[in-house]
């Protein structure tokens, strides 16, 4: 929709951007969803539509190939970035230089530090609220 959309840099925001999303770097927020935030080189970039909706990506390659999750936030060097594969979890927290790098489908993890609770799974509400 690119409304109310901000692209700023080489490349940044290709694809299309959602609603309100803002994309600040080389490549950064490929397809970037509704109200998503990618700034840094690579941030948010994807080989098609990515950076679900509600994500936040800070860094150089933070986010990269988070597909259709939503809610996520990765700040740091490739935090919440998958090597293999696409990211499509929800609710991860990645903070830190790689950071739960490669948490391709795992939802509610936190990661803080350098390559931090890397390939998580997704854990059930009771893991959560315990």
């Amino acid at each position: 929709s690119d409304q109310y959309a901000v692209a700023i840099g080489d490349q940044a925001g290709q694809g299309g951007m959602g609603y309100g999303a803002v994309a600040m770097g080389y490549e950064a927020g490929y397809g970037a969803a509704n109200y998503s935030v990618a700034l840094g080189y690579g941030a948010g970039w994807g080989d098609g539509p990515s950076l679900g909706a509600y994500q936040l990506a800070l860094g150089a390659y933070a986010g990269e190939l988070s597909t259709s999750g939503s809610q996520n936030t990765a700040v740091g060097y490739g935090a919440y970035a998958a090597n293999t594969g696409t990211a499509t979890g929800s609710h991860n927290t990645a903070v830190g230089n790689a950071a739960l790098i490669d948490n391709t489908s795992g939802s509610y993890n936190t990661g803080i530090g350098d390559s931090a609770r890397s390939v998580q799974k997704s854990r059930t509400a009771d893991e959560r609220s315990g």
